[in-house]
C-alpha cells in the first residue's frame, strides 16, 4: 500500500525537526508561510522544536498531508 504525503517530519535531535518537503505544494506552502527560513532550492526545512508544532498545525489546516515516523523511508 502506498500512501501519498506532502511532508514527512523526522525528529533529528531532541531540539530539531526536519520537514521533508516531498511535493511542490509543500514547498509552495513554506515559501508563503516561512519566509525567513526558506531558500528556493530547499527540500528540507530545519525547524527548532519550539516552532515545529505551529508549522505542522498550519500545514495541516491548509490541507497538506503530513506523516511523522522515525523509521520513514525518505525519497
Amino acid at each position: 500500500m502506498v500512501v501519498e504525503v506532502d511532508v514527512i517530519i523526522i525528529r533529528a535531535f531532541p531540539s530539531l525537526y526536519l520537514f521533508y518537503l516531498v511535493t511542490p505544494a509543500a514547498r509552495k506552502w513554506v515559501k508563503k508561510n516561512v519566509k525567513d527560513h526558506y531558500e528556493k532550492s530547499v527540500k528540507v526545512l530545519e525547524v527548532e522544536r519550539k516552532f515545529g508544532w505551529d508549522i505542522a498545525y498550519g500545514m495541516a489546516l491548509d490541507g497538506l498531508r503530513i506523516t511523522s515516523n522515525v523509521k520513514a523511508v525518505l525519497p
